[in-house]
């Protein structure tokens, strides 16, 4: 928290710590960064082996790339930190992450390759970038209760814990990119079942993994028929929402727009059947579906 000039004997307060001052300098047991610290910079300390981090109350930026290649297992954010830079814990393991934060915002990769299973800091978090959680594992019931936007690719090659993963998305969320699950499966097993908050006023979703418009004339994400059927409201199906593998699909009979909807499509290995029960079938444009889904039909 402090240094002392050999020279001079004067103690100085250390308030801020320099790009690669701990860049690559063996192995540490837990580092805190004490209240005193307000900022670090980007790589400060890269590819150093730490076992347990406390990050100060005081700071409100995690930089980029500050403690990548770290091996960090255990965690804890600060109060006052409102964003975790690109990159920042890359390929660290997190077993467990306590967040004293209530106000979090991921960038590009920043959790990438991480495993934070244990802890409910995914409370605190109110916006997910692009791959912010690339490869990361997180929870078998994860609570995303004051998420607020849902950046393009957010949720891009996240995984989820064994069994049936449910993820919880709260009522404060208002916006989800089109492409916010880009990527998220490439089958529908050991897919989390998503559930928006009823109170949210923009977003609600069904039995699976289907998430609509609050009075569903619009669909966003859809990886299966629903079990109880397709609301009568439902008009839309954004580009690029049915995700993963076609073996069997109807389309519902209420839609009138689907352009692009199954682009992000492949078919099983064996066959695909796609049903359309309309009398009139919706309007459809030569990219509505890839031509993956039909090449041996």
């Amino acid at each position: 928290d402090s240094v002392t000039d050999p020279v001079s004997g004067t103690t100085y307060t250390v308030t801020h710590i320099k790009q690669m001052a701990f860049y690559n300098k063996g192995r540490f047991d837990k580092i805190t960064l004490g209240n005193n610290i307000e900022a670090i910079d980007h790589v400060t300390f890269m590819s150093t082996n730490i076992d347990t981090l406390v990050l100060s109350d005081k700071m409100e930026v995690v930089p980029e790339q500050a403690f990548r290649l770290t091996n960090i297992k255990h965690l804890t954010i600060g109060a006052n930190v409102r964003l975790i830079g690109r990159e920042a814990f890359f390929l660290c393991p997190l077993n467990t992450i306590v967040c004293k934060s209530s106000h979090v915002e991921l960038a590009t990769e920043s959790f990438a390759h991480s495993h934070p299973q244990h802890g409910d800091w995914e409370k605190s978090i109110v916006k997910i970038n692009k791959k912010a959680l690339w490869g990361a594992t997180l929870s078998q019931q994860t609570d995303f209760e004051n998420l607020e936007v849902l950046s393009d690719s957010a949720f891009s090659g996240t995984l989820w814990g064994q069994g049936s993963p449910i993820v919880r998305i709260g009522s404060k969320v208002r916006v989800i990119a089109t492409t916010a699950f880009d990527g998220l499966s490439e089958d529908n097993f050991g897919v989390p079942s998503l559930f928006v908050d009823s109170l949210n006023p923009y977003f609600s979703s069904d039995f699976y993994p289907i998430i609509y418009n609050k009075d569903k004339t619009i669909a966003y994400l859809v990886l299966d028929n629903p079990s109880a059927g397709w609301p009568g409201t439902l008009l839309r199906m954004e580009p690029r929402s049915v995700r993963g593998k076609i073996y069997s699909y109807t389309i519902p009979q209420t839609i009138v727009n689907m352009d692009d909807a199954f682009i992000d499509c492949t078919p099983y290995e064996y066959t695909s059947e796609i049903t359309c029960p309309h009398l009139i079938p919706p309007a459809i444009s030569e990219s509505t579906f890839p031509d993956v889904l039909f090449a041996e039909s």
